[in-house]
């Protein structure tokens, strides 16, 4: 279980891709992998990774062929930046939002615009995932926690403070970039409830 919050940028140093093997190697500030070990979980731009091997600078996962699919790894790039944040402990305050770091999709911005202090993006919506995207709602971009400033059938607006700005890969998006989606799962638990009960 993730927060949303990230607390580092990292940078893909590898991704290894055979038939049946999809490995990604990270770069980290030593600062963030000193208490990292094998088999504890990062989100990787919101992607759930369970650490296989890890030094003082990096550190390797596996990846479903799922995952992978659904993720923008599968265009990724090495030296892209990534954003990086350690599974929540039981002992930790909770902010952010509940994030499982279990990507749905990969969506498109679509335009990028500044508001006084605050940058503004709207991201393409495609239609299955539209009953999960609610304004005022919380969505996962990239593992970023963020809320929905507005939702209609076809797209979505968020707003990153100049905190958000400074600490996560998203400032640097271009138009057309595709980013990671995870939606709220307290919003898929209720309209699976529905279908179920209709």
């Amino acid at each position: 279980m993730f927060t949303g919050l990230i607390q580092v940028q990292g940078k893909l140093k590898s991704i290894y891709r055979q038939i049946h093997e999809l490995k990604l190697t990270c770069q980290a500030p030593d600062s963030f992998l000193e208490t990292v070990k094998i088999g504890d979980s990062i989100a990787v731009d919101g992607v759930c990774l369970t650490v296989t091997d890890v030094d003082a600078t990096t550190f390797m996962a596996e990846m479903m062929p799922e995952t992978f699919q659904r993720s923008h790894f599968k265009n990724a790039k090495t030296g892209q930046a990534v954003n990086l944040e350690r599974a929540l402990r039981v002992d930790q305050r909770f902010e952010g939002h509940f994030v499982q770091g279990h990507v749905d999709t990969v969506v498109r911005l679509r335009q990028k615009k500044r508001q006084q202090h605050a940058l503004v993006l709207t991201f393409e919506l495609p239609q299955a995932y539209c009953r999960q995207v609610v304004s005022k709602g919380s969505v996962a971009l990239n593992g970023t926690s963020l809320t929905v400033i507005n939702a209609t059938t076809h797209d979505f607006e968020v707003g990153l403070i100049p905190h958000s700005q400074a600490t996560t890969n998203l400032r640097t998006l271009e138009v057309g970039a595709q980013v990671n989606l995870e939606t709220d799962i307290l919003g898929k638990y209720l309209i699976r409830q529905i279908e179920l009960n209709a």
